[in-house]
């Protein structure tokens, strides 16, 4: 076998390979934007008709830096993310019948900016996410579908924005 007579070459060759690759790395792992290290969250604001919207936003955004150790009061930030609920719209998806929603989706826009101490904008993105929910013949149900999936859609949303912040390419 004179394929395995040289191991070291074959081994030096798959490092070399190794070392060479095109730099795939996992999501969120780059750093944010302008040498900022913590950043203070602030409340975003709401132009939808959806009460409590903000304050959802921006607990499941603040959320996210926190797991990602990246959030700081605002005293001790250097960056500042603020931003706007521009718009959540809903759509059906299935019917049960001509006239009769089996199934809805809710989509979420959401514009978010990065300034510096000196109020530089550092970044700035629109960023979205939905998310489908179960209409029943009860409302109360529906309602409570409703404010689920927009539970679940900020969060994916969150994780989303604070993705695309630290996206270095």
């Amino acid at each position: 076998m004179i394929l395995f007579k040289n191991i070291e070459v074959w081994l030096l060759l798959i490092l070399c390979l190794i070392l060479s690759a095109c730099g795939y790395r996992f999501l969120g792992s780059g750093n944010l934007p302008g040498d900022v290290e913590k950043v203070h969250v602030g409340i975003l604001k709401n132009s939808t008709s959806e009460t409590g919207a903000e304050n959802m936003f921006t607990n499941a955004i603040r959320y996210e830096f926190i797991r990602q150790n990246k959030n700081a009061d605002k005293e001790a930030a250097d960056g500042f993310l603020s931003g706007e609920i521009k718009s959540l719209s809903y759509k059906t998806i299935t019917h049960k019948r001509r006239h009769t929603s089996a199934e809805r989706r809710v989509t979420a826009k959401v514009a978010l900016e990065l300034k510096d101490r000196e109020g530089n904008i550092l970044w700035y993105k629109v960023v979205s996410a939905r998310e489908a929910y179960d209409v029943m013949d009860d409302k109360l149900s529906t309602e409570q579908n409703r404010k689920r999936a927009i539970s679940e859609l900020s969060e994916r949303l969150a994780e989303n924005a604070y993705y695309r912040l630290t996206d270095n390419f």
